[in-house]
C-alpha cells in the first residue's frame, strides 16, 4: 500500500470528529490539542493536512484502548452519511450498497489526494461486502467507520452489523480488506 500523504487533505471535520469523541470519553484532549496546535480547526469545511489527521488518529489508537478508536469511527461514519443525505447523494431509504457506494464519493470529495485512492469494492453478495482500503485512513478506526454508516441503513436489523477483518497491512499483507456483515430487518 502506498501510505505517502505529500498532497492529501481531508476536511477538518474529521479531526474534530475525532476530538469530539475522546473529549466525551474525558480522555487525553489536552495531547490532541498539541499535535493539532497550529492549524485553524473552526471551520469544518476547510482542509488540512491528512498526515494531522493520521497523527491524531494514531495518538487515540497508542494511548486509549481499541474501543476508543472503534467509537472514534463510528461517530465519523454518521457524520460521513449525514453528509451523504445531506448533500442528496444517498437517502434515509439507501440500501447498503448504496451508502458504501456513497462511502467512495464522500472520500473523493471530501479527501483531496493526487493518487485518488479511498476504498474499493472487492465482492457484494447478499448481507456482505468486501471492502479494500487504499487510502492511509488509521486501520482500526476503519472498523467504526464501516459499522456506523452500515447500521444506518433502516434495512438492517438493529445491532447486527460486524465488520472483521480478511486481510490486514499490519499482517504483511498489501492492504487491508474488512467484510461487513448485516442481518436484514425486513
Amino acid at each position: 500500500m502506498d501510505n505517502s500523504t505529500e498532497g492529501v487533505t481531508l476536511l477538518t471535520q474529521y479531526v474534530k470528529n475525532v476530538i469530539e469523541v475522546v473529549a466525551s470519553l474525558n480522555h487525553g484532549t489536552d495531547a490532541l490539542l498539541t499535535i493539532t496546535k497550529g492549524y485553524d480547526l473552526s471551520d469544518i469545511y476547510e482542509h488540512i493536512p491528512m498526515r494531522l489527521y493520521n497523527e491524531v488518529c494514531d495518538w487515540v489508537e497508542q494511548n486509549l484502548d481499541d474501543e476508543v478508536i472503534i467509537q472514534v469511527g463510528e461517530s465519523i461514519g454518521d457524520t460521513i452519511y449525514d453528509m451523504l443525505v445531506v448533500n442528496y447523494i444517498i437517502e434515509v431509504k439507501s440500501s447498503v450498497m448504496e451508502i458504501i457506494a456513497g462511502v467512495n464519493i464522500a472520500a473523493s470529495t471530501t479527501i483531496k489526494d493526487p493518487k485518488e485512492r479511498g476504498w474499493k469494492i472487492i465482492k457484494v453478495e447478499e448481507r456482505h461486502i468486501v471492502l479494500q482500503r487504499t487510502q492511509t485512513f488509521n486501520s482500526k478506526l476503519q472498523l467504526g467507520l464501516l459499522k456506523g454508516l452500515v447500521q444506518r441503513c433502516i434495512f438492517v436489523k438493529e445491532d447486527s452489523v460486524s465488520v472483521n477483518y480478511l486481510k490486514e497491512v499490519s499482517k504483511g499483507e498489501e492492504f487491508d480488506e474488512y467484510l461487513i456483515t448485516w442481518e436484514s430487518s425486513i
